[in-house]
C-alpha cells in the first residue's frame, strides 16, 4: 500500500468551484437518505456547498476545510468552518454524522489519524466516498456533461490527474487505495458497514461507528 503526503501541484481556485462543479443534487439525496440526526460534520468541505444544502433541509453543519480561500467562501454562505484538515482537526462537540464527499478521502495525508480522530467525534454514522478505479486507464477522456477534459497518469498507486475546463486548468494527485485496505482501516476504528454501493468509478460506503 502507498502511503505518504498527498501532492497537490496546482489547486483549482476556490471562486471558481461552484460554477465547475454546479449539480450536486445526486449528492444531496444520496445523504438525505442515509444522514441520521441532526448534526453533520462536513470533512473536506470546500465552499461549504453540500453543508449549505444540509443546513436548509434542517441539519446544523459544520465544516473543516484546509484551503482558506474555500474556508471564507463557506462561511459567507453561513457555514460554520474550520480551516484544518481531518487529521489535525481539534473540536469539542460530538457529531450524529461525518460526511467525505468526492473522493475527499484519497487526498487524505494520513488516512489512518483521520479515521481515529473521526471516530472520536462522531456518535453515529460516517459517509464518504472513495476513487477505486482499480484498472489503471491512462489517456485522454472527455466529460460531455461537466464539458471537461482529462488525463490521467499512474505512479504505482499515485494517480495524477489533469483537467481541462473552458479557460482553467486542474492539477491534482490522489492516492488510490484497494476495497480491502479501507475496509480494514474501517473495522480498526471501530466502524461496521451499514451500506457499500460501488459504481464506475467511485464506492459510496455507509459505516456506523460502533465504538
Amino acid at each position: 500500500m502507498f502511503a505518504g503526503n498527498v501532492i497537490l501541484k496546482k489547486m483549482f481556485r476556490a471562486s471558481k468551484y461552484d460554477k465547475l462543479y454546479p449539480d450536486r443534487d445526486m449528492e444531496i439525496r444520496f445523504l438525505l437518505k442515509y444522514l441520521r440526526g441532526k448534526t453533520v460534520l462536513d470533512i473536506g468541505g470546500g465552499t461549504g456547498f453540500i453543508s449549505q444544502a444540509l443546513n436548509s433541509e434542517g441539519f446544523m453543519c459544520w465544516s473543516v476545510e484546509p484551503q482558506k480561500e474555500m474556508v471564507e467562501i463557506s462561511r459567507q454562505k453561513g457555514v460554520d468552518t474550520v480551516c484544518s484538515t481531518a487529521e489535525k482537526m481539534e473540536l469539542d462537540i460530538g457529531f450524529d454524522n461525518a460526511i467525505m464527499m468526492f473522493n475527499v478521502f484519497n487526498f487524505l495525508e494520513d488516512p489512518d489519524k483521520a479515521l481515529n480522530n473521526i471516530s472520536k467525534l462522531l456518535k453515529g454514522r460516517l459517509i464518504f466516498t472513495y476513487y477505486n478505479q482499480s484498472k489503471k486507464v491512462k489517456g485522454w477522456q472527455f466529460n460531455w456533461k461537466l464539458k471537461r477534459l482529462s488525463r490521467k497518469k499512474w505512479f504505482g498507486n499515485r494517480v495524477e490527474i489533469d483537467f481541462w475546463f473552458p479557460f482553467w486548468h486542474e492539477h491534482h494527485t490522489m492516492r488510490v487505495y484497494s476495497d480491502k485496505h479501507i475496509l480494514k482501516l474501517l473495522k480498526k476504528h471501530g466502524f461496521k458497514i451499514v451500506k457499500r454501493i460501488k459504481e464506475k468509478y467511485t464506492t459510496n460506503i455507509v459505516a456506523k461507528n460502533a465504538n
